[in-house]
């Protein structure tokens, strides 16, 4: 018994598990398919729309099962850029691996992005009868009355070049406190400390129950500790006649793996609406062909997008359709002329295509030599402006969140905004009255800004002022990081996923009861089969109790750097997909926001990992970082030790 219980404990299974072997209809037809995982398992719980507060849920099972598919779309997707020869006359000859084209790809659907991401925004704003033009209040960003940015809110037209798609300024998405106060609701009761960690220490060798139960366990005790405000966010679903398409889907899902600047963007550009849309699961699972992994817009929402861009939803039909390089329409920061649009990637001029590092290009207007540190410069001085114009409630980008995940708007007296205070009021001192031109640099600024900040001012506050110049240095886009290498970046994680086909590991689920066998057979046909589930047991249904654990760490653990398994990061990553309800997650499990950053050195993490595998143990037991191939969980599930199999 104590050698099962180990077993048991090592493997973070529940005793539940310990049945018998998977049962499965038997079949009469050599043309019987196997089905796995279970169809059951993607079925998503309607969408809870009450107000989130400290009891935020982790993901579900079906989410993160969703997920897997999703990702498995995108890997489809990749291989087929990557392998259409006929990229060759439109993108030019490139590497052998052909990350060129990949990236020149993801390029366009970048720009596809933000014409829908701002699209979207105004639809569900005249569907739900909210004025564009915000109201009264207190003002959470420096974009009041502005229209839609340009850089961002384009497409790709028939010539190849980038044009608007949205024409009308009356409609351009509201900035300020009109929109937060949709956004942010009311504040819930004060903070009150942590239990103490002798009584969560004792809460482990009191309770009976199993690994994986403890591991619960003591996460919701943490949880339970923590009361701290959490603002009453009302989710909303997604129509699925909005639903994008999978290259826009695929951006949408890798900013939003960056929450810090996904949510400060929101709230700086007044996207209350599509920010406090939960990520539409139900939907994409639809869209997806389960075998194939194909990805298939409705129709409805095939149309909208096609109203919307003027576009094929289809990215590749679109390219290759036209048959025109992709090009960029950049306007000049010297002279305000836009100049003949520019390549995305020229293989044939070094230095020539937007997406080259050291990309320039002349203005035929003025001759200023335009390249993309002097374009993150203008973005830079553009909100500078702004900032100063709008007077002493506008903030820069990056200022809107506070530590705990807080917006300015909720509670702007909080001492928690003394950095982001601090940045704000630097800015206004170092540039009011100073008139900023092309000439003054990215560089230049920096030096300005320095050269006023007082001796011994805390190192938070230096912090938050590199925070919010990144915002400016990553890109010239009107996003806060390059949304093209976060896509690039992401695809590692999307191979691991495809290399482990965990979508169809048989260990994936549990089992259901055998009473729901001609059921499940009914709704399958004839010529299907299928592995009975429970949907409480199983590979995702321990790594959602595994990265509760792991999230009740950062609270255990202020300030020091915690890096999640392969298994735990996938519930992470579907958790950050509904950007309102991870934040409500991260105050009430861990007592403050938690960015998640994959741009981080192996060296760096491989010693945060070790530390995390310790504390994990320490705390609750049992092996952190565990083999999760088909066989070892499979084991797992039926209560077994794959080491000794």
């Amino acid at each position: 018994m104590s050698s099962l219980l180990t077993t048991i404990l090592k493997h973070t299974t529940p005793p539940m598990l310990r049945t018998t072997s998977p049962k499965f209809p038997t079949t009469t037809s050599k043309s019987d398919e196997p089905v796995i995982p279970d169809p059951a398992v993607f079925t998503i719980s309607p969408l809870d729309t009450t107000a989130l507060g400290t009891h935020a849920p982790p993901p579900s099972v079906s989410q993160c099962a969703v997920h897997l598919e999703l990702l498995q779309a995108i890997s489809k997707l990749r291989h087929r850029v990557v392998k259409e020869a006929a990229f060759i006359e439109i993108f030019g000859t490139v590497d052998e691996e052909r990350e060129t084209w990949w990236g020149a790809f993801v390029e366009v659907a970048v720009g596809r992005f933000g014409t829908w991401w701002w699209g979207v925004e105004e639809e569900l704003r005249r569907r739900e009868g909210t004025s564009c033009e915000g109201s009264p209040g207190r003002a959470g960003s420096i974009r009041r009355g502005l229209a839609i940015p340009k850089g961002s809110n384009t497409a790709w037209g028939g010539n190849g070049e980038c044009k608007r798609t949205t024409p009308s300024p009356k409609n351009t998405p509201p900035t300020g406190v009109g929109g937060l106060a949709l956004l942010e609701g009311k504040k819930s009761i004060s903070p009150s400390r942590l239990a103490g960690r002798d009584s969560l220490q004792s809460l482990r060798s009191a309770s009976g129950g199993s690994k994986s139960e403890r591991v619960k366990e003591k996460a919701q005790s943490v949880k339970s500790g923590i009361t701290e405000a959490v603002e009453s966010v009302h989710l909303r679903e997604l129509p699925e006649d909005l639903l994008p398409p999978l290259d826009v889907l695929m951006v949408w899902h890798a900013y939003m793996l960056n929450p810090r600047c996904y949510n400060e963007d929101a709230l700086h550009y007044g996207l209350n609406l599509i920010h406090s849309t939960a990520f539409p699961w139900a939907h994409i699972h639809a869209a997806i062909n389960s075998e194939t992994f194909t990805y298939t817009l409705p129709d409805s929402a095939a149309r909208f997008f096609e109203r919307l861009t003027n576009q094929s939803p289809r990215l590749m039909d679109e390219l290759l359709w036209k048959d025109v390089a992709p090009r960029k329409s950049i306007k000049c920061p010297a002279c305000g002329k836009v100049g003949a649009p520019v390549r995305i990637c020229d293989s044939e001029k070094k230095g020539g295509g937007w997406m080259d590092v050291d990309f320039k290009t002349d203005c035929a207007e003025c001759g200023n030599v335009i390249d993309k540190e002097g374009l993150c410069s203008e973005k830079l001085r553009l909100e500078i402006e702004e900032l100063l114009k709008a007077g002493p409630e506008a903030r820069m980008r990056m200022t809107n969140l506070d530590r705990q995940g807080r917006s300015f708007a909720e509670d702007p007296t909080s001492p928690t905004w003394e950095s982001m205070n601090f940045v704000n009021d630097l800015f206004r001192r170092t540039f009011t009255g100073v008139t900023l031109t092309h000439t003054d640099t990215f560089s230049t600024i920096s030096d300005h800004l320095h050269a006023n900040i007082p001796a011994e001012t805390p190192a938070a506050h230096t912090a938050a002022l590199t925070l919010v110049l990144s915002a400016f240095s990553a890109t010239p886009r009107k996003f806060s990081l390059n949304l093209n290498g976060a896509v690039i970046r992401q695809f590692s994680f999307v191979a691991k996923m495809n290399d482990k086909l965990w979508i169809r590991s048989p260990g994936l689920v549990g089992r259901l009861p055998l009473d729901s066998l001609s059921s499940m057979r009914a709704k399958l046909g004839a010529t299907r089969s299928c592995v009975l589930i429970d949907s409480d047991a199983g590979f995702l249904k321990r790594a959602v109790v595994r990265y509760e654990g792991f999230f009740a760490l950062f609270k255990m653990h202020p300030g020091q750097m915690l890096v999640p398994t392969l298994d735990v990061d996938l519930v992470w990553h579907s958790a950050m997909l509904t950007p309102v309800g991870y934040r409500a997650w991260c105050r009430a499990m861990a007592g403050r926001f938690i960015d998640h950053d994959d741009k981080i050195g192996t060296g760096t993490l491989d010693t945060a990992f070790e530390f995390t595998g310790e504390a994990f143990a320490k705390a609750f037991g049992g092996l952190y970082g565990k083999c999760c191939c088909w066989f070892c969980e499979a084991a797992v599930s039926e209560g077994l030790d794959p080491e000794e199999e």
